[in-house]
Formats: structure tokens, C-alpha cells, sequence
């Protein structure tokens, strides 16, 4: 059974339904078709009845049963006026093959918050994300308790930068699903965004405890000590981190960093951090301007300053390539403070020739 209509689509006013034999042949119109909009059919479970759904005595779409004869042959439709009020419309009806009594309500509302939710999804896939809080904002209306509706809107807000409404809406979240991984997890990062370390520390603490073995949230833990000034805590995170995940280029840069630089000498280690930042560049091909900076970093650290003025410029060329302005001004001051380190300059604490990560460097 199809239905077909000259714009090929489903309530159209011309829209009629057809058979056609299972093993091909000529597609024949039904005679139980009526006079407008025919569509949404549906077979019965013993494929001796078929329901369909037609405006032909109502704006509404109205149900309409017919009988199979086994042999092609449809009975004239029936119109089933006890089904729908007269001003609902009927869509998608479905036999259920199920004893009578077996449902004891069928819900009238169309759209409910999880139809809004999914809504919301949609919009942020077409890269909507205004309609996208309006979707959630209406699912919440209908249900305060959706906890998918709280994250998601938390999520868009946090998406359009406003940091302090989504801290708000995690939080909201975790009062009605308190083990949720991923609220714990998104609040700690937002709670970093805006400074606030000491209560990141406690909502990733929390993410951790619930998946210790998921190294970007160890890894965000270990940002939030290191904000602190914790950096044994801090490297404790990422060596963590990469027990459960050898191979995390943010856990290599960001241990390296910290054995590079650490104010505190004696959680420093020049050549395990050089081996960790050049292992994150490795994994991800040298592309990431971030884990070059990093590596650039390392080798001024230990007195490589040749490689670390190299390192410096391609991690700005990166960055200026992909749009990374603020991001490759501030490594291109590090790349100057690196050239006037190094001791090949013919005359140090001069500046270079060609501004870094122009052509000529």
C-alpha cells in the first residue's frame, strides 16, 4: 500500500492510496478511497483490515476503516466518528494487537516536553542555537523536572556565553539527577570559565568520583588545582590520566607544562617533559597551535631555544590560520622572548628581522 499525490507528498488534497502485489505488477487505485486527502494507512495484525486518515467530512483528519478481501478488493470505508472529537485530528493511527481493555487512556496532547526536547536537538543541529533555548525553555514549561531539558538548556547557554546562567542551570540539574556524570562535569568546566576554582575543584572532584577513568575530566580537575597554585595535586591528575589513557595529547602538554615550569623545583623533570610535549604534538600530527605553544614552552624551559623559537612560530602560524588571533599574539611574545634567549643571535635582545609567522621568518 502507498500513497501517492501529484507533489509526492504525505495530506495533500489529492492524495489517494494504491496497492500494488508484493511481487510486482500494476499499481490499481482503491475504491475506499474518498474524496479528499486520503493517507496515513495502516494495516491490521491479521492483514484482513486497513485504516486510513481523510478530511472528507472535516477539517480535522478523521479515521476511516475498510476491509481486504485477500484478492485486491477493498470494502467501502466506514468512518470511525467515535474515535476523535470534532476538533481533533487524527494522525498516525496503528493497530494494537493487544486484548480489549488493554489501554485504559490514550494521551490527546501531541506535544509534550520530551517532543520539545527533540525539537531543541533539531535546532542545534542546523546551528540554531536561539530557537534551541526557546525548544527547552518550552519543555521545562510543560515538565520543571526534565533533567534532559535542564542540561540541554544549560548546554546552549553556555554555548552563547552566558557562563552564569548555564552555572545555574547544571546546578538545577543536579537537584533532580544529583549522579549525573556529565552535569557534574559541565558545571566544573563553566565554574573554570568564570574563575571560580574552588568550586570547579568540588564539581570535578565529584565528575571523577563517578568516572575515574575518564581522563579529560582528570584533566580539567588537574587545570582547576593548577589555577590554585596546587601543583603536585594538579600533576597527580594528569599522571592519573594517562594511566587510564597513555596516549591524551591534553594530558601529555598539560603534565609537561607543569614539569617545565613549576615554581615549585622539585616537581620538575626537563627531559619527561620534553618527551611528554613532543608526544602530544605527535599524536596529533604538530596541527594543534595549543600543544606547539606548549612545546615551544618546554624547550625555553631547558635551554633549547632554537627549537623553542620553531616550535613558537608554527604554533602561530596555526593559530592565524585557524582564526586563533588573541591566541597567536600572545605565543608570538613568548617566540620573542624565546629569540632574544637564544645564544646563536648574532646580537642578542634585538629583535628579528621578519615578525614571527610571516613569510621569510
Amino acid at each position: 500500500m502507498f500513497c501517492k499525490a501529484k507533489t509526492f507528498m504525505l495530506l495533500q488534497p489529492d492524495s489517494e492510496l494504491f496497492i500494488i502485489p508484493s511481487s510486482g505488477g500494476e499499481a490499481r487505485r482503491l475504491r475506499c478511497n474518498t474524496p479528499a486527502m486520503n493517507s496515513w494507512h495502516s494495516w491490521s495484525p491479521n492483514g484482513k483490515w486497513m485504516v486510513f486518515s481523510s478530511k472528507a467530512f472535516s477539517p480535522y483528519t478523521q479515521l476511516f476503516l475498510t476491509h481486504f478481501d485477500g484478492a485486491g478488493d477493498f470494502s467501502p470505508p466506514v468512518l470511525l466518528e467515535n474515535f476523535t472529537d470534532p476538533d481533533r485530528a487524527a494522525k498516525i493511527p496503528e493497530f494494537v494487537h493487544a486484548d480489549a481493555g488493554a489501554i485504559r487512556r490514550i494521551r490527546e496532547q501531541f506535544l509534550d516536553d520530551h517532543s520539545f526536547v527533540l525539537q531543541g536537538q533539531t535546532n542545534l543541529k542546523f546551528q540554531d542555537p536561539e530557537r534551541a533555548e526557546a525548544a527547552y525553555r518550552q519543555a521545562l514549561a510543560l515538565n520543571p523536572s526534565n533533567a534532559q531539558a535542564m542540561f540541554s538548556l544549560a548546554a546552549v547557554l553556555a554555548e552563547r556565553g552566558r557562563a552564569e546562567e548555564a552555572v545555574d542551570w547544571f546546578r538545577a540539574t543536579l537537584k533532580v539527577d544529583p549522579d549525573s556524570f556529565e552535569s557534574h562535569l559541565a558545571l566544573g568546566m563553566q565554574l573554570m570559565n568564570l574563575g571560580r576554582c574552588g568550586e570547579a575543584v568540588t564539581a570535578l572532584e565529584e565528575a571523577v568520583h563517578r568516572r575515574p577513568e575518564y581522563s579529560p575530566a582528570r584533566c580539567y580537575l588537574g587545570m582547576a588545582f593548577q589555577s590554585q597554585g596546587r601543583f603536585e595535586l594538579a600533576l597527580a591528575q594528569y599522571t592519573c590520566a594517562l594511566e587510564h589513557d597513555p596516549d591524551s595529547a591534553p594530558a601529555l602538554s598539560l603534565a609537561a607544562y607543569v614539569l617545565a615550569t613549576c615554581p615549585q623545583r622539585e616537581l620538575r623533570n626537563g627531559d619527561a617533559a620534553v618527551k611528554m610535549a613532543e608526544r602530544a604534538c605527535e599524536l596529533t600530527q604538530f596541527n594543534d597551535p595549543k600543544f606547539l605553544a606548549t612545546l615551544g614552552r618546554v624547550y625555553a624551559e631547558v635551554g633549547r631555544h632554537p627549537e623553542a623559537v620553531k616550535a613558537s612560530q608554527q604554533a602561530v602560524e596555526l593559530a592565524r590560520r585557524s582564526g586563533q588571533e588573541e591566541f597567536a599574539r600572545q605565543v608570538e611574545r613568548d617566540f620573542l622572548e624565546y629569540w632574544r634567549q637564544n645564544p646563536q643571535n648574532p646580537v642578542r635582545g634585538e629583535k628579528p628581522q621578519h615578525e614571527p609567522g610571516r613569510p621569510g621568518t
